[in-house]
């Protein structure tokens, strides 16, 4: 059996009775432990990543006036069947903006989203999102990055 504490080879494989140890060789630094499934003991991997839908609006569908659409907010929701969430990010970039914002940084909203009119509800299988920044959208959204990982380390980016 191979010392765990010596320099491991990126991309190859060590198995041990129940567990096999490998490194990805995407991402060097990062060392995953993974149960393997064998035929005698039943067990089996969740490899299913968290989904992301955009509940409402539908993309070009704000009616109304400008304020209206300003005071409108993104709903999203983030499920995972098995075996649950882990972590979710969300960021947005304005089209007149250079920076992105951070909307949800895991543990709660950020400023200007961090008020009434932003809040989380869980769901079956999730979290439903609804965002709407203090004094509604200040212009157009160019880019909506929702990133979620689930217990088993499957991740949607």
């Amino acid at each position: 059996m191979p010392d765990f504490d010596a320099n491991l080879i990126p991309g190859h494989t060590y198995s041990l009775p129940f567990t096999q140890l490998a490194f990805d060789p995407r991402v060097p630094q990062l060392f995953e432990a993974h149960l393997i499934q064998l035929p005698s003991t039943g067990v089996t991997i969740d490899d299913t990543d968290p989904v992301v839908t955009i509940v409402s609006p539908t993309p070009g569908e704000i009616a109304g006036t400008v304020q209206e659409a300003r005071n409108t907010p993104i709903v999203v929701e983030v499920t995972d069947s098995a075996p649950g969430l882990g972590r979710v990010h969300i960021t947005l970039k304005y089209t007149h903006n250079i920076y992105t914002l951070a909307v949800w940084d895991g543990d709660g909203f950020l400023a200007p989203f961090n008020t009434a009119d932003s809040f989380t509800t869980a769901i079956t299988g999730g979290i439903r999102f609804t965002i709407l920044p203090t004094g509604g959208w200040a212009g157009d959204i160019e880019v909506l990055k929702v990133s979620a990982s689930d217990l088993h380390g499957n991740a949607i980016n």
